[in-house]
């Protein structure tokens, strides 16, 4: 690869930035906003150690390691919404409390979230 177009194929490769954002959101929304510095702080970091070492050279990026990285903490972050969202929704509508509950909110707040 030539050196001019090391910094443009990281930036293709961000395409996964607005779903971390998502993911991001609705884990801190509907689960813990624990889970979201950790996972978000995991994520950035991976990238970031991924950007700079294709920049330097594209052989010493470490893209195995530090993409499955960021894919743990992406699929994490998104197990982790979807537990919140299922939660919520299960105690709503079919009154089941799980016996998880989301550091984040309290239950008034899970309410008026999926009031339609």
């Amino acid at each position: 690869m030539p050196p001019e177009d090391a910094g443009e194929h990281p930036h293709q490769n961000c395409v996964f930035y607005p779903f971390f954002l998502a993911t991001l959101w609705s884990c801190g929304v509907f689960f813990s906003e624990v889970a979201v510095v950790a996972g978000g702080i995991i994520y950035i970091f991976a990238r970031q150690i991924y950007f700079n070492g294709y920049i330097k050279s594209t052989k010493k990026r470490l893209s195995i390691s530090l993409s499955y990285l960021a894919l743990a903490a992406l699929v994490a972050l998104s197990l982790l919404s979807l537990t919140g969202i299922v939660s919520g929704i299960l105690h709503k509508y079919f009154h089941i409390q799980l016996k998880f509950q989301p550091t984040s909110t309290t239950e008034h707040q899970i309410d008026h979230r999926f009031a339609l």
